[in-house]
């Protein structure tokens, strides 16, 4: 990418076990350092901080569905219920050959893209089957990496979640992972790493609650009340903070409409960003949520 910012978007088609995370529409994004990006250390193989933290949905960029009474249980050993993604109870637990692939048996994620041109790239990753059907029956997420925006030099992530669980009272959360401290201002959260800035901007942020998890004692490392703190605290690898946003009022379905502006450290200035009834403007693009769906027009700035 000229701009030199680096963005991953992550959803496999098939759960391949043993060093696979539960990580299904998960991202990250780099600009001179890291600025949304996994946590956790990989401190042993099969170590609780492993189990309980560094492969599971809580330590990446995704969402999470709290079913309070959800069981994640591996080989007997019962782990802690982050809210995440599930664990697949097969008789071979792990896919061994293509006809293995090909039965289905292992399908967790799939991702259309439906625009790759020179001003945008949209993805849709569903991740439904990644969690349990008792919890989820929709999980969407709609990621789109926008190019040309009049007056600004980098690209600009677009994210709008669908998620709808088997019940109202099951707790939805958009996690991200930062390396610096968070600040909540308005509706826009702002980080700082090194030379780099990273913006989150929440459309319709007045819905939602915010919490900051994090700090030098390992604090990211709670999970449901319990702390998994790694053995070895390799300083370069760990995320630092963990931002966590739910809707206040409890639903079956929960959206999320978020945009992620990288910049300079020292940038004050950020894309026109205007909130409309069906959507919001940046710059000269026009944004709409419209039957699940995003759609982009280009306008006169």
């Amino acid at each position: 990418e000229p701009s030199g910012v680096s963005i991953l978007f992550k959803n496999s088609p098939n759960f391949l076990y043993n060093h696979s995370h539960r990580d299904a529409n998960s991202f990250l994004i780099w600009y001179k350092e890291d600025l949304a990006l996994d946590s956790g250390i990989y401190d042993r193989y099969d170590s609780e901080h492993w189990w309980n933290y560094y492969t599971r949905s809580i330590a990446h960029n995704t969402v999470l569905i709290k079913d309070p009474n959800e069981v994640f249980k591996r080989f007997g050993k019962k782990l802690v219920n982050d809210g995440g993604q599930r664990y697949l109870y097969k008789k071979n637990y792990q896919p061994f050959n293509v006809q293995d692939l090909e039965s289905g048996d292992f399908s967790v994620g799939d991702n259309q893209v439906l625009v790759n041109s020179e001003d945008y790239l949209y993805i849709v990753g569903d991740a439904t089957k990644s969690y349990s059907s008792q919890k989820c029956e929709v999980f969407k997420r709609h990621f789109i990496i926008l190019k040309n925006i009049d007056g600004w030099s980098k690209p600009v992530v677009i994210i709008y979640d669908d998620i709808v669980s088997t019940d109202k009272t099951f707790k939805k959360t958009w996690v991200m992972h930062l390396a610096g401290k968070p600040y909540l201002k308005g509706s826009v959260v702002t980080t700082l790493n090194g030379g780099a800035k990273l913006r989150l901007y929440v459309i319709g942020a007045e819905k939602y609650d915010f919490k900051f998890i994090g700090g030098l004692q390992g604090e990211e490392y709670k999970v449901d009340g319990q702390f998994f703190k790694p053995k070895d605290q390799d300083l370069s690898q760990r995320s630092g903070w963990r931002v966590e946003i739910s809707p206040k009022k409890d639903e079956r379905q929960a959206k999320f409409l978020n945009v992620l502006v990288v910049s300079d450290r020292k940038e004050e200035a950020m894309p026109l960003i205007e909130e409309t009834k069906k959507g919001f403007r940046i710059s000269n693009w026009l944004i709409k949520i419209e039957n699940d769906a995003v759609t982009l027009q280009k306008i006169k700035s």
